[in-house]
């Protein structure tokens, strides 16, 4: 008989830390977050490196479950991705190493993100609340590799995460040190208590 774990028991709740969509098994409560406010981000594995979840984007929205759902069909989609004439420098800036097309990002961003990664997770990070400010926190907390927020850069800057990251997140956050790890719960348990550090 299978033990009744972590997911057994997060099932029905949406809260920090909840584990909303998983691409490696059938698990989907996104109907939970539909028409709701919150904060999300998606985690997966590298194809070439497979041992640790890496936080690849953060985002806020009015509906986190329709969201969701279009970013899970941009994943899906096989859009031929090579014909993007634009860097994609994430908010780091650290060039991403494909182009995109103008007006198109997510439909871009998300082919190439499935091509190199798996076993996609979406978590709540944040719940009833599209908090902009938490949003840009945790993605630098996390260093969430293909987040972005409001106008891109034409250029990378070398260095740019280091010199201001502890200007961003603040002591407390600095001290609450993000991991990379394979274990689910380990990370849902690190991302609930970033609301305390916040």
């Amino acid at each position: 008989m299978r033990r009744k774990g972590w997911l057994y028991y997060m099932q029905n709740e949406t809260k920090e830390g909840s584990v909303l969509f998983r691409s490696d098994i059938d698990y989907n409560i996104l109907e939970q977050v539909t028409h709701k406010k919150g904060v999300w981000a998606l985690f997966g594995k590298e194809k070439n490196n497979p041992y640790v979840y890496k936080c690849l984007n953060v985002g806020k929205s009015t509906d986190v479950g329709n969201e969701i759902e279009y970013d899970i069909r941009c994943l899906n989609d096989d859009k031929n991705i090579s014909d993007g004439d634009r860097e994609y420098i994430n908010q780091f800036g650290e060039d991403c190493n494909f182009k995109y097309a103008q007006g198109m990002t997510q439909e871009y961003l998300y082919p190439y993100i499935f091509n190199n990664y798996k076993d996609f997770v979406f978590f709540l990070i944040l719940s009833e609340s599209n908090d902009q400010k938490y949003e840009r926190k945790f993605a630098w907390w996390s260093r969430a590799i293909f987040w972005r927020n409001g106008r891109p850069y034409q250029k990378p800057k070398v260095g740019l995460y280091n010199t201001i990251k502890s200007i961003i997140i603040g002591e407390d956050l600095e001290k609450y040190k993000y991991i990379e790890t394979s274990d689910i719960e380990e990370l849902s348990k690190k991302i609930a208590g970033f609301k305390k550090y916040y």
